[in-house]
């Protein structure tokens, strides 16, 4: 049956395939039984959701509790098909799905499994399933994997919301477990000292200033401005809103620390170094080069390569651009090589371009401008640029006047 149930005969089909299914031992029959709870969702008929809820919804709750129960180990498989139909049934079940629920939570099942995060994600206080969930979360908060998974949902959630009901961890248990994940871990250990860090943001319990303590000591600076975050926050800054100053003044950090600030309602107290135009623009410079489209991390060596106002033809002003000159290196067997980025203009570059003798600045804002010229919407990149260097070239020299005088190379390669 591969169709949502719409008469009383297709219940009668429905929960004999269920009931077949209930004696076979294998991941196919998992799989199978995770597809036909799905069906619950495209009932519309109010008599038959009442019928898929009173006759074919316990025989779900039967199966699953017969997988978990199970003497032999159940493969990787088995155990996800088997959280998806948890999952599931949190959507279209009754109270006593989420009571299953809870069980299985209570009794660690498949812990490590990464379909937990879709059974709390479908936490609903709407839906009849939530109650008996929220309350065991609330009296004993998992650990491990299935814990650090509720942690991440319910952060989410107080980001998105803030509830009137406390978070998760917000108990004397939840704490000391927040404070396990805020110590340092092994290379090959699962971190969840952010999560951790972040979730003292929503916590009201008092005492939860050991854990703040923890988070600042922690080695990463990430989970020390995190932990500044979250203090913040809590309203109880006794440090973090210094920290998190501090922070702003760091040109890897300055981006980060600055967006927490005017997050939290407290971009008056940025620093004025901080907003200082050159500054700034390292700052954000250096944002950019450690996303993953960059370097991923911050250069081995940056300093300035030049600043000057330049007419800008797609902003069509005159603008302050700025570039950098940088050395980095992906693997640290490599040498290191040279790269320039220009901060300013209308979208991010950066050239990791091989120059056989060191470029000039106006090379560089020129190649620039081409680019940017030539990045119309719908652009196929792999084709010639439509604007050259040369006519950008031209275009930057009549706006421009005494500046890109001189012999510049327009050569397209």
């Amino acid at each position: 049956m591969d169709a949502a149930p719409t008469t009383a005969a297709d219940i009668a089909q429905l929960k004999a395939a269920v009931k077949r299914l209930a004696k076979v031992d294998s991941v196919a029959a998992t799989q199978r039984i995770s597809d036909l709870v799905d069906l619950g969702y495209n009932i519309e008929e109010e008599s038959i959701i009442r019928q898929f809820e009173t006759e074919i919804v316990p025989l779900f709750h039967d199966y699953v509790r017969s997988v978990a129960t199970r003497k032999s180990q159940q493969s990787e498989e088995t155990v996800n098909f088997t959280v998806w139909t948890l999952d599931t049934l949190m959507n279209v079940g009754t109270e006593e799905s989420g009571e299953l629920v809870a069980e299985l939570i209570a009794s660690n099942f498949g812990a490590e499994s990464s379909i937990w995060s879709e059974v709390f994600s479908s936490l609903d206080p709407e839906l009849p399933t939530f109650e008996p969930v929220d309350i065991l979360l609330r009296k004993s908060p998992p650990t491990g994997m299935m814990g650090a998974r509720s942690l991440e949902w319910n952060n989410d959630l107080f980001f998105e919301v803030e509830p009137d009901n406390l978070h998760f961890f917000d108990s004397e248990q939840g704490i000391e477990q927040l404070k396990k994940w805020l110590q340092p871990v092994g290379p090959d250990e699962m971190d969840h000292s952010f999560s951790a860090a972040l979730a003292l943001g929503f916590i009201k319990h008092k005492s939860s200033n050991s854990a703040f303590e923890l988070g600042y000591a922690h080695p990463g600076y990430d989970i020390q401005l995190e932990t500044a975050w979250a203090e913040v926050k809590s309203a109880e800054a006794k440090r973090g809103l210094k920290v998190l100053q501090d922070a702003t003044l760091k040109p890897y950090w300055s981006e980060t620390a600055k967006n927490y600030l005017i997050e939290l309602d407290h971009e008056a107290d940025i620093p004025a170094a901080a907003l200082e135009p050159d500054f700034a623009a390292k700052a954000a410079m250096m944002e950019w080069l450690s996303h993953p489209n960059g370097l991923g991390g911050a250069p081995e060596t940056i300093e300035p390569f030049d600043t000057r106002e330049i007419f800008w033809p797609l902003l069509e002003e005159k603008v302050p651009l700025y570039l950098f000159k940088f050395t980095y290196r992906f693997n640290d067997s490599d040498p290191f090589e040279t790269a320039y980025r220009l901060q300013g203009g209308t979208m991010t570059w950066s050239s990791f371009e091989e120059f056989e003798t060191p470029p000039t600045p106006e090379q560089l804002y020129l190649n620039h401008c081409a680019l940017e010229l030539s990045r119309t919407p719908g652009l196929d990149e792999s084709e010639a640029l439509p604007v050259s260097k040369a006519e950008a070239l031209k275009i930057l020299r009549e706006k421009n006047p005494g500046q890109f005088t001189g012999e510049i190379d327009t050569h397209e390669e």
